[in-house]
């Protein structure tokens, strides 16, 4: 959803470039936002091999209740508005090194 919401209309293949994940393992996930309502997927027109993403009201509705989550998050862990984005980026570090430790790329 975070992914939708910075950038609605996406094609499977670009969500899960951007989220690091094989596009084949966002289908399951995708099919069960759709059941229940978040998004709406559809064969492009351009290309019917390719499966494009797009938010429906009620998934734009629910990014608000998903800002104030993350609020409620940080003031519980009684963290500073900056320090989720630290963490992500330290995790995406160790992420980047334990691929390289290990010869694997992340796609």
């Amino acid at each position: 959803m975070l992914v939708l919401w910075t950038g609605d209309g996406l094609r499977v293949l670009d969500i899960g470039q951007r989220l690091g994940v094989e596009s084949g393992a966002m289908t399951p996930v995708l099919k069960r936002l759709e059941e229940l309502g978040f998004v709406k997927r559809r064969r492009r027109l351009d290309n019917e091999r390719e499966v494009e993403v797009t938010l429906t009201a009620q998934g734009r509705t629910l990014r608000a209740a998903a800002v104030s989550m993350q609020r409620q998050v940080v003031a519980r862990l009684d963290m500073t508005d900056g320090d989720p984005v630290s963490l992500r980026a330290t995790l995406r570090a160790m992420i980047a090194t334990l691929d390289g430790y290990n010869g694997t790329a992340r796609r």
